[in-house]
């Protein structure tokens, strides 16, 4: 259960997850963190990309057959981290 460690973060984190997810259906993972995201001092955010799988790669259906066929990770998905690092004085 990752609840606990999360609960220990300190650190603005920045959670990703793909809508396509097989393996662990992105809005079971969000609500178990949203009461966390939402206690008083946290800076978390939380991105979903609709054409993505588990590993954040894009496919059609989120199988992961498909995956090692594709040639693309989610879409705007490094530009979004570097914003996300930017606004979190993190990047450059």
């Amino acid at each position: 259960d990752p609840i606990p460690s999360i609960r220990k973060l300190k650190s603005p984190a920045l959670w990703m997850y793909g809508e396509r997810d097989r393996h662990i259906p992105p809005r079971l993972s969000e609500q178990r963190l949203a009461p966390i995201a939402a206690e008083s001092g946290r800076a978390f955010t939380v991105v979903e990309f609709p054409k993505a799988n588990h590993a954040l790669v894009e496919t059609t259906t989120g199988l992961t057959s498909e995956m090692l066929r594709s040639d693309m990770f989610a879409s705007g998905m490094f530009s979004r981290v570097g914003e996300w690092l930017r606004q979190h004085g993190l990047g450059r």
